[in-house]
């Protein structure tokens, strides 16, 4: 089996946990705002996340070859605000994401997908994403959107 670290941000109870601790990967950090899924968390992997990921300096976080984050859907999604990046509490935290992988540059990352942001749809993701990693990379890149 393949082994890799991993960083699993935004991890709610852990769904990226599980899949990448199956697939071989140790997770190196973790971080959610939510105290009561914090506390799942560490019931279920004896891993303490993190709080407020905007409090996170992104040198506190360990290396790590794949970058997992769920982030709040509720700014992107059709069912949401649809503000997007001007939600100031729950738009932003992609912002978070992207500053950790432009200081890390992990091999991989995997976020989970919100209907709505489909990246193929919209510059405002991929914007953002082309400041992090430059174009000689971002051939590497793969979105694929999950529609229903």
């Amino acid at each position: 089996m393949y082994k890799f670290r991993f960083v699993d941000l935004l991890c709610g109870i852990g769904g990226f946990h599980q899949a990448m601790a199956s697939l071989g990967g140790e997770c190196v950090f973790a971080c959610d705002i939510d105290e009561r899924c914090r506390d799942t968390y560490f019931m279920n992997y004896g891993i303490m996340p993190k709080g407020d990921i905007a409090k996170v300096a992104s040198s506190e976080i360990p290396s790590h070859d794949f970058l997992c984050a769920g982030f709040p859907c509720q700014p992107f999604s059709k069912a949401g605000s649809r503000m997007g990046f001007k939600d100031s509490i729950k738009g932003t935290p992609f912002l978070d994401i992207l500053r950790i992988l432009a200081y890390h540059q992990p091999k991989y990352a995997l976020l989970e997908n919100v209907r709505n942001s489909s990246f193929r749809r919209t510059d405002s993701i991929n914007r953002p994403m082309g400041r992090v990693y430059p174009k000689d990379r971002m051939h590497k890149t793969s979105w694929v959107p999950y529609m229903d």
